[in-house]
C-alpha cells in the first residue's frame, strides 16, 4: 500500500521543501487551501469552492514525519505545521495528514 501512495506522490504531487533544525528536505506531497462550506473573510473562489486561505491541508508521505512547528514551503509559499497526525494500517505509517497556516520569514 505504501508503495502505491509513494508512486501517486511522485506522480501528481507539488514540489515540498520542509525545513526542520537548518536543514531542508524536498519530497512530493499534497497541499491545497481547505474548503469552506460558505463564504467567510478572508476566503478565495476557487474551482474547489471557497476557500479558506489561513488554513492549508497537507498529505504527505510517511517519511519524512511533519511535525507541529515545522516549517514547510511549496510553490512560492510557506507554512507552518500546526496540526499533524500519522495515518497507518496496522502497524505501518502510510502517509501524514496535517493542517498547515502560513508562514512569515522571520515570523516565530
Amino acid at each position: 500500500m505504501r508503495e502505491i501512495l509513494s508512486t501517486l506522490f511522485r506522480a501528481y504531487g507539488q514540489a515540498v521543501t520542509l525545513t526542520r533544525d537548518g536543514k531542508a528536505e524536498t519530497f512530493s506531497a499534497f497541499v491545497q487551501p481547505l474548503r469552506r462550506e460558505e463564504e467567510q473573510a478572508p476566503v478565495a473562489a476557487t474551482p474547489l469552492g471557497w476557500v479558506d486561505r489561513r488554513r492549508w491541508r497537507y498529505i504527505g508521505p510517511g517519511q519524512p514525519a511533519v511535525r507541529e512547528g515545522d516549517k514547510l514551503s511549496c510553490g512560492g509559499e510557506h507554512f507552518a505545521v500546526q496540526r499533524a497526525a500519522p495515518v497507518a494500517f496496522g502497524d505501518e505509517i502510510l502517509y501524514w495528514h496535517g493542517v498547515l497556516r502560513p508562514w512569515k520569514e522571520g515570523a516565530q
